[in-house]
């Protein structure tokens, strides 16, 4: 299985807390310096950080959730232009318009 995270506050950003952002850093061969610089959304370190801590890994004004996207290896991350809220997409989930 492949779990993606993302941010679900209506009005917020995607970024992890100091705690969350040491607990990563601990486990990571390549360390983040901020809390909100995170292209790999997969990274099975972020993952299990959000999974283990919970609502301790959010930074104020994110709420951090796992997304399940099965075998599937693709997926995008999409939000609203104004809100930060997050959602998932991936094949599977896409509703397609046939012509």
């Amino acid at each position: 299985m492949n779990y993606v995270v993302y941010n679900t506050h209506p009005f917020g950003v995607f970024a992890v807390s100091e705690e969350a952002l040491t607990w990563i850093n601990e486990r990571s061969d390549t360390p983040k310096s901020q809390t909100y610089l995170y292209d790999n959304r997969h990274d099975p370190i972020l993952v299990d950080c959000v999974c283990i801590l919970g609502e301790k890994s959010w930074a104020e004004f994110s709420e951090l959730e796992i997304f399940d996207i099965g075998e599937s290896t693709k997926y995008r991350v999409c939000k609203h232009n104004v809100a930060g809220e997050e959602w998932v997409e991936t094949p599977d989930n896409i509703e397609w318009i046939t012509i």
